[in-house]
């Protein structure tokens, strides 16, 4: 299992890309982007386009 300091951006995605198969990556708490407190649909994209499963 690797981690992030954040959950979203470049180094976020960086991170995903050298993910072997079937592997975890712990992203940082969303509850510090008001986006999420807001449900905006552009940082909920960007959350689903780095995984599978959340």
């Amino acid at each position: 299992v690797e981690k992030a300091d954040d959950c979203i951006g470049d180094e976020v995605a960086k991170k995903v890309l050298s993910l072997p198969d079937g592997g975890v990556l712990l992203l940082e708490n969303v509850r510090f982007y008001q986006e999420e407190e807001k449900n905006d649909p552009g940082f909920a994209k960007k959350l689903a386009s780095l995984a599978d499963l959340y």
